[in-house]
């Protein structure tokens, strides 16, 4: 039950219109619209969605091929002058590598633009995956994989939605969006997560990529660097310190808090752009109404599952929930919020023995892109 209430709500959500007015009676009452039918048709094949095909399989293993190949993102960085520079260089490595998925995809679908989204942010699953495993001093990839994933989750969701809304011919406006119905908003919705998913790929990714290779020293004061990344850079040193010094406890929550700093980074400056767009923007707006008419029992945006799949894992693994005094995603300020629960609830769990394990198995699942959110069909 409480799966198809997260998954009803997350599709109420997308669908109902931004009205200031809207109270918790009237986002019951929508239930009893002609829409519900549109609603159960989405859960159903969200529910029934079918394992990946052969060639999606073998897709999947030679991008995971390609993921595993850390060093090719370091190609020319020591010839470049400046920090600066390297980091411009890790980044453009980062960036022609998910082109290079995103080719293979393309062949493979034949243009689809919306299968290439979902095998683009594979991509990037298995590439956190394995950058965890080859960096696993720089904290901020182990969560990043887990909300990577409910990345994934929100895009197949908007993809399910727009195809229901497709076959329906149902046409739903989107107040404060003109020249858009909901079908166009939840295609484009769907670029902007993907768009945000590698901006952070591949800035979060070069800032650790820096740390492994060169330490985090020579970044503690480089101006070019926000302060909340020169103050991650700092923190590392000491977790760094510590781990050499066979402190682990330490080393971990000291790693964690350098992780925040890097997560503030992320939220302040690299998704800023992300939740100014009208589109998220209404999204946000309504997710605090659904947040806030369950109670903080349901979020849209903000909970984070640490598991592989919330549709099939839901009594086994963690979710992260949106705090209630955090949750509009317009705010930078509240994402930072979000971030620091993230990485506090994760820090817990790896110490944790019952879930340290399921942690660990569920990072090594998503690295090989093991049960993972797929879809039914697709409308290009």
């Amino acid at each position: 039950k409480k799966i198809s209430i997260l998954l009803f709500v997350s599709f109420l959500s997308f669908t109902i219109s931004c009205k200031k007015d809207k109270n918790t009676e009237e986002v019951t009452n929508v239930a009893q619209t002609p829409e519900n039918k549109v609603i159960q048709e989405a859960l159903r094949m969200m529910q029934q969605a079918p394992p990946l095909a052969k060639d999606e399989r073998a897709l999947l293993d030679e991008l995971q091929v390609m993921a595993k190949d850390i060093d090719v993102y370091y190609k020319g960085v020591d010839e470049e002058i400046g920090w600066e520079a390297k980091y411009n260089k890790i980044r453009q490595n980062m960036h022609n590598r998910v082109d290079e998925a995103a080719a293979k995809a393309s062949i493979l679908y034949n243009g689809n633009e919306g299968k290439i989204i979902l095998a683009k942010n594979s991509y990037v699953l298995m590439s956190y995956h394995f950058l965890e495993r080859y960096m696993s001093e720089f904290m901020w990839t182990k969560l990043g994989l887990f909300a990577a994933n409910d990345v994934r989750f929100g895009i197949a969701l908007c993809y399910t939605m727009r195809e229901v809304l497709e076959m329906t011919k149902l046409k739903l406006p989107v107040e404060g969006i003109e020249d858009m119905d909901m079908s166009q908003v939840l295609y484009e919705s769907a670029r902007i997560l993907m768009t945000g998913q590698i901006n952070v790929f591949t800035d979060i990714g070069a800032l650790g990529l820096l740390n492994h290779k060169y330490g985090p020293e020579p970044f503690i004061n480089e101006t070019w660097l926000t302060q909340e990344a020169r103050n991650g850079y700092t923190i590392q040193k000491q977790a760094q310190k510590a781990l050499a010094d066979g402190n682990i406890d330490t080393y971990q929550d000291l790693q964690t808090e350098a992780a925040i700093w890097f997560g503030a980074h992320e939220q302040l400056y690299t998704l800023d752009p992300l939740w100014s767009t009208d589109i998220m923007g209404m999204f946000a707006d309504l997710n605090i109404k659904v947040h806030n008419a369950t109670k903080g029992e349901i979020a849209v945006f903000g909970d984070l599952f640490i598991g592989v799949n919330k549709l099939t894992q839901a009594l086994q693994g963690y979710m992260i929930k949106l705090p209630m005094d955090v949750h509009d995603l317009r705010i930078g300020s509240h994402r930072v919020g979000i971030a620091i629960n993230g990485f506090n609830t994760l820090n817990r769990l790896r110490k944790d023995k019952k879930w340290k394990n399921w942690v660990e198995m569920s990072e090594n699942r998503l690295g090989d892109q093991k049960g993972i959110y797929n879809i039914k069909g697709f409308m290009p």
